[in-house]
């Protein structure tokens, strides 16, 4: 179990801070304050979760099809205060703030073993494990380009 007290949350890229408990065995009660875009690269979660738009609003960008020059195609969703958001693990998607101050109140499920970014400038799909490690790298038509092993 870990306490969270505006820490980042996501990496130190994140442009989310979060308050809460966290335990990646049982799952975790989170409150988000989301900035202007969460993470430069789209990605996917090693949980599910349940979420409740507290105060201000997000703009969601769910990837929908990458193709070989890099290009991708996305659908937008938009939440509001009082909107809740369910999140499955395998979604990929940004998230971006819509007003100054956005709040979130999370329910984390269970962590699963990895999750995954797709990176837009380069057309590649890093996957990662616990502690941000990456496992996997992967060109824009899945074609393994590193694995675990070629890394270390």
């Amino acid at each position: 179990m870990k306490l969270h007290w505006g820490s980042k949350d996501g990496g130190p890229e994140s442009k989310v801070w979060v308050w809460g408990l966290e335990s990646k065995r049982i799952g975790s009660l989170l409150l988000l304050k989301v900035g202007e875009v969460s993470r430069e690269a789209f990605h996917t979660h090693a949980f599910h979760s349940i979420s409740l738009v507290l105060k201000g609003g997000l703009e969601e960008l769910v990837l929908q099809t990458v193709y070989p020059n890099g290009g991708f195609d996305t659908e937008t969703v938009y939440y509001r205060a009082g909107d809740v958001v369910k999140t499955l693990k395998s979604r990929f998607h940004q998230v971006f703030g819509r007003d100054e101050e956005n709040w979130v109140l999370t329910l984390r499920g269970p962590w699963s073993q990895f999750w995954t970014e797709y990176q837009p400038e380069d057309a590649r799909f890093f996957q990662f494990t616990t502690g941000r490690k990456v496992t996997l790298i992967a060109g824009w038509d899945g074609t393994t380009l590193s694995t675990e092993s070629e890394l270390c």
